[in-house]
């Protein structure tokens, strides 16, 4: 899992551009993608017992706890049960921060939402970055150029990693 960047979607026309992009932008990097919130901290859980630990996270803000019937809803966490969809990206945050080798994994927001339109419950550490959907698509990836910069041992990955210019990665893409 040391080349895996977390993507956390659950749109997957979002979902292919960004995996396709950033398959297309960096080499050798793998893309995990997690569609619910529930999902994510099972993966969060694994990624603890197992010692590894990811490049990035780029997660959406609003999502779903899980997918399918009401009944896979019944062990929902009371703080998801009396939190809403819209806050699911931050929780998924304070999950993952929770765990020492996560804290300083850089976390990126991709959403539709305004940074004023949701609660950053605490998420105010340096390797955090917000890109509205809204923007074009290579605001997104010169944010994770940005966020992989801030840190020294992801500007040695993102040095060795990289295999082609952004221009020619979002090609295609509106």
């Amino acid at each position: 899992m040391n080349n895996t960047i977390i993507l956390i979607e659950d749109d997957p026309y979002q979902a292919r551009i960004c995996m396709t992009v950033i398959g297309n932008r960096y080499l050798d990097f793998t893309v995990v993608l997690i569609s619910t919130e529930s999902e994510f901290r099972t993966c969060t859980d694994s990624l603890v017992a197992k010692g590894e630990c990811p490049l990035m996270v780029i997660s959406d803000v609003m999502l779903p706890w899980s997918m399918g019937t009401a009944d896979s809803c019944a062990g929902m966490p009371t703080e998801v049960r009396e939190g809403t969809f819209r806050a699911a990206g931050t929780r998924c945050w304070s999950w993952f921060r929770r765990h020492e080798p996560f804290r300083s994994v850089p976390w990126l927001y991709y959403t539709v939402l305004e940074k004023t339109q949701f609660d950053f419950a605490g998420n105010s550490d340096v390797s955090i970055g917000f890109v509205s959907k809204a923007s074009p698509y290579n605001d997104l990836f010169e944010a994770m150029d940005e966020l992989f910069q801030s840190t020294p041992k992801m500007t040695e990955v993102l040095l060795r990693g990289l295999k082609t210019p952004l221009t020619e990665c979002i090609t295609g893409f509106p």
